[in-house]
């Protein structure tokens, strides 16, 4: 969930759900916290939402807000369509798993980002930025590997 801006919202209420974990933990709606030097964590609620009890909407993260718009934030999901659902009314929602992601030295090589999520650092702007760079590298990467496995 987020409160942030609440674009979009008819109600200035709205409690901000996703179909996508990637979009949902994106570091301006899920902030990264320290656990030590060099490791950090984020949290992400996994919900559900009574169906026809929302409003779908386009994704409002896009160049202007860190992630570059020839890049799909999430390979499930081609674009940025659909990927907020507006809730106006909490007993339409319910929190029913808390998702867990580690980044920098204390982060599991084994887990879904591995290497990946161990290389962040605190670099100059901060770890989210760390995380959103080579999270877009490694989108860029994999889209043209795919490209050349086409060709």
């Amino acid at each position: 969930w987020t409160w942030d801006g609440q674009v979009h919202s008819l109600t200035g209420k709205s409690i901000y759900a996703s179909p996508s974990i990637e979009y949902a933990a994106f570091p301006c709606y899920s902030q990264l916290f320290r656990l030590g030097p060099e490791h950090w964590a984020q949290l992400v609620l996994q919900c559900r939402v009574r169906p026809g009890r929302f409003t779908v909407r386009d994704g409002t993260l896009g160049a202007n807000k860190h992630w570059p718009a020839d890049v799909p934030i999430d390979k499930n999901f081609p674009g940025v369509e659909g990927l907020e659902w507006l809730v106006e009314d909490p007993d339409n929602i319910v929190v029913y798993g808390l998702m867990l992601r580690q980044f920098g030295r204390g982060a599991n090589a084994e887990d879904a980002y591995g290497e990946l999520a161990r290389r962040v650092t605190e670099g100059s702007r901060g770890a989210e930025y760390t995380w959103t760079e080579l999270r877009v590298e490694a989108a860029r990467a994999a889209a043209a590997g795919a490209t050349a496995i086409r060709r």
